[in-house]
């Protein structure tokens, strides 16, 4: 039995009615990460993704606790696409709640953060209470809050947790679950969610305690402190983000003095490992930022047993050996409830220690799980209650539009759509506005080919962040360029892949060139030249006063772009209402020549709004024809004076003639890259299951891979200005 707050809850049970009868194989385990395979036995798992820690010396009888994890659901209530789906979800963690419970095992489901936000419309447009709701119909116990449940402030939060009335008249009736998280504090005194906080404590509860069998465990929350980064900073100015080790440390000297010795960290902390496949531990991977399970796990008390991450929508499974201290595991299981950590730990109930543990990363997919007929009937009427609002057409497109990047400039159809968009919207208001700036995790989903509905838009476009208009100097949109982080970016491309660009930002009204230098080991955008798309192509000098246009989530120092914050902004507009504007009116534009009507995405490929000089990923700028210095048509010498113009339009820029892949055919071009986190993205990867690569996967060049690389430094390099 479970106590939960020192009352006893039974163990959960699931009616026979709602269970499948010889039932085939609920599960495919992630399987090979470079094939993609996924790997079932006839009657048994196969599972190639399970590790385990050392057995320690047992001192009297045991209890066993099953840990059911999911992380980064994001409200994605009905989408199977790519696995997942609520309803498979629900009912995966169900038949293992009740298998747990058939093997005499405690069992405690909890989700990782992000259980709402970037939401499709279908739960955002209800404020991700239907999410909410289907949580606890999925059994869950306890959460810890992402990043994103911050998107709206803390006030909107504490409804979510407890209760209200939204302003727009939408009730609640609040959660039953146990809200935790130990490193938000308030800057305050102030009153959260029912509780009484002083200044420098957490809002929250920092840890829940559950007893097992009379052993008695510590469950910590933690959010990364990178969120004060990623949501508008308006909504969260009462509350800070503290360190995330400085905190578990804390919080496991209070547990411990309780003589709580098996403790679990719930974290919303990005991560990822390797997958060998083989059986052997994967490896777990330093994930660029300040924000990471790696650098923690190795401050945190030894007495921490498991830490489960999330954030960047990742891959692990992997145990960390630390030096005089216990052996923690650290999982991950990807995002929008496509996977499930399971986590088995065997507890001295003299002791109160965990003498044994495992885990394994489950897949859940559509066909290999038995869907949960309760919350498919809640999915069923939701979707009825907002049928009318979600399938009003608001356009058409001739062609799909892909939020995923699909140049080596670093642009995205979708975000140049979106870019584009808020350019044009913004300039009815006024008409001298000449740049827009949008962040790519704020780029939610792609654009099928057909009919665009308001549901398609909102799923685009969910955050619902105003619009801004600011005056920006030239020097000052050089600096926000530069201020893009692109270093797991360009590593990945440097090994032959797409990469993530969870902090890059998408332009319309401007171009620029642009090449990445290192400085401190870490790959940093360096911005050659700006022009504004105009007739004249006219240069951006550094004293130049250029109004522009961004959502207020950038405009008050988002993701990390704090230049927008050195100027004051006006709002004028919603994002969602310019994008649905914009839809309906290029729908009724041939906007390609083609005699055609209907939206048309931008090739970003032939017509780039962002050049990057440096097309090989080796560090060096490629001297090409159009970075050469203009000459003076009235100085050219009488040779050319014959020779016809070049339009501009056709001239070949830098890697357009590099074969597209087929966009069908490569794994994980998906919704999103980033959040917001860091999680926006990330998503190409994780959407067909693929665990992340980055940095520390790179292999190092050979020697003479080096050579050939000074000598290509040395006659190709030019002055960059």
């Amino acid at each position: 039995m479970i106590k939960r707050n020192g009352k006893k809850i039974a163990a959960v049970t699931i009616a026979g009615a709602l269970m499948m009868q010889n039932m085939s194989p609920i599960f495919a385990i992630e399987g090979q990460v470079e094939n993609n395979l996924v790997s079932v036995k006839e009657e048994a798992l196969e599972v190639l993704s399970e590790v385990s820690t050392k057995n320690k010396e047992v001192s009297n009888e045991t209890t066993d606790l099953q840990l059911l994890t999911f992380n980064d659901l994001h409200g994605q209530i009905d989408e199977t696409k790519y696995g997942g789906g609520i309803t498979n979800l629900s009912g995966a963690l169900k038949d293992l709640q009740k298998e747990a419970k058939n093997n005499n095992k405690n069992v405690l489901t909890m989700s990782a953060g992000d259980q709402v936000g970037g939401s499709p419309a279908i739960s955002a447009l209800l404020q991700d209470q239907p999410t909410l709701e289907m949580m606890e119909e999925m059994n869950v116990d306890i959460v810890t809050t992402g990043n994103h449940e911050y998107d709206e402030g803390i006030e909107e939060l504490e409804r979510l947790i407890v209760g209200g009335t939204h302003s727009s008249g939408l009730a609640w009736n609040g959660t039953s679950y146990d809200w935790i998280t130990a490193n938000v504090v308030a800057k305050k005194d102030m009153t959260f969610a029912g509780r009484s906080v002083k200044a420098n404590e957490p809002i929250m509860e920092p840890y829940a305690v559950r007893e097992i069998d009379g052993v008695n465990v510590g469950i910590i929350g933690i959010v990364t402190k990178d969120t004060a980064g990623k949501v508008v900073p308006d909504g969260i100015k009462d509350v800070e983000f503290t360190d995330e080790a400085e905190a578990i440390n804390k919080y496991t000297e209070e547990l411990k003095a309780k003589g709580i010795k098996t403790i679990i960290v719930l974290s919303h902390v990005p991560t990822k490992s390797t997958n060998p496949g083989d059986g052997t531990v994967g490896e777990l991977l330093d994930v660029d930022g300040d924000s990471d399970l790696y650098e923690i796990s190795q401050k945190v008390d030894g007495e921490v047993d498991v830490i489960i991450g999330a954030d960047n929508h990742a891959y692990a499974n992997s145990v960390v050996k630390r030096e005089g201290k216990d052996d923690i595991i650290i999982t991950q299981a990807f995002s929008k409830g496509s996977n499930i950590g399971k986590i088995d730990l065997s507890i001295d109930k003299t002791t109160g220690d965990v003498v044994k543990s495992s885990a394994e990363i489950l897949t859940v997919k559509s066909g290999l799980v038995s869907e949960d007929p309760v919350v498919a009937k809640m999915v069923d009427k939701l979707r009825e209650d907002v049928k009318d609002k979600l399938e009003r057409v608001i356009g058409t497109s001739q062609e799909d539009i892909l939020k995923s990047e699909v140049s080596t400039n670093a642009e995205s159809e979708m975000g140049r759509f979106v870019a584009d968009s808020q350019l044009w919207a913004a300039q009815t208001k006024d008409k001298d506005i000449k740049i827009s700036f949008m962040n790519i995790g704020g780029v939610r989903a792609d654009i099928a080919k057909g009919n665009v509905t308001y549901e398609n838009a909102y799923s685009v476009q969910p955050f619902g962040n105003d619009l801004t208009k600011l005056t920006l100097t030239g020097a000052q949109i050089r600096k926000v360029l530069e201020q893009q982080n692109i270093n797991d970016w360009f590593v990945a491309r440097q090994n032959g892949e797409d990469g993530s660009l969870a902090y890059a930002l998408q332009v319309g009204g401007l171009t620029y060139k642009w090449h990445a230098e290192q400085v401190d080991g870490k790959w940093m955008m360096k911005v050659d030249k700006m022009y504004l798309n105009d007739e004249n192509k006219t240069e951006i000098k550094d004293t130049d006063q250029i109004k522009c246009v961004a959502n207020i989530f950038l405009a008050q120092g988002g993701d990390g772009f704090t230049t927008f914050a050195e100027t004051s902004f006006e709002v004028i507009m919603n994002d969602l209402d310019a994008f649905e504007q914009y839809i309906t009116a290029m729908s009724k534009t041939d906007n390609n020549g083609d005699g055609i009507v209907g939206l048309n995405k931008v090739d970003v490929v032939k017509n780039p709004n962002m050049i990057n000089l440096d097309q090989n990923f080796d560090g060096v700028v490629d001297v090409v024809e159009e970075d050469k210095p203009e000459v003076d048509e009235d100085q050219k010498p009488g040779i050319d004076e014959d020779k016809p113009e070049v339009d501009e339009d056709q001239k070949p820029v830098v890697g357009e003639d590099r074969p597209e892949e087929d966009k069908d055919q490569k794994p994980g071009v998906d919704e999103e890259v980033t959040e917001d986190n860091k999680e926006e993205v990330t998503d190409k990867n994780e959407s067909t299951n693929n665990p992340q690569t980055g940095e520390s996967s790179v292999v190092g060049y050979s020697v003479i891979g080096l050579i050939a690389g000074a000598v290509l430094a040395f006659t190709n390099r030019r002055k960059n200005k």
